[in-house]
């Protein structure tokens, strides 16, 4: 009984990690520099921009500045994450296949 109450928790431990590890790529930046370029067009056309003055300008390359930054800490965070949660699904896996492997009376004395 205890057995199978230690390989159900592992297991939906592993499936929750999976869960949260795969929802967190949509945080992750796989493709800095475009994004980096397509800020500096955003910045370009803000310059080119004849009907708002310099403070507006000197404020919505600010503003562009701020979400790229914001983006970047994001997908840092994501990533330390995801790499904190694939070693939980490893460590998951190797306790798993210890549950399964080792006998019953073996777990009784753990």
């Amino acid at each position: 009984m205890i057995k199978k109450i230690l390989i159900s928790l592992t297991l939906i431990t592993i499936i929750g990690c999976c869960w949260f590890f795969f929802t967190l790529f949509d945080a992750i930046d796989l493709a800095p520099t475009k994004n980096n370029h397509l800020a500096s067009e955003e910045k370009w056309k803000i310059e080119q921009r004849a009907d708002i003055d310099s403070c507006e300008k000197h404020l919505l390359k600010n503003q562009i500045d701020l979400r790229r930054g914001n983006a970047k800490r994001v997908s840092e965070l994501a990533f330390r994450t995801q790499t904190i949660l694939f070693f939980v699904i490893c460590i998951q896996i190797v306790i798993l296949l210890i549950l399964l492997i080792v006998p019953k009376r073996y777990i009784f004395k753990i």
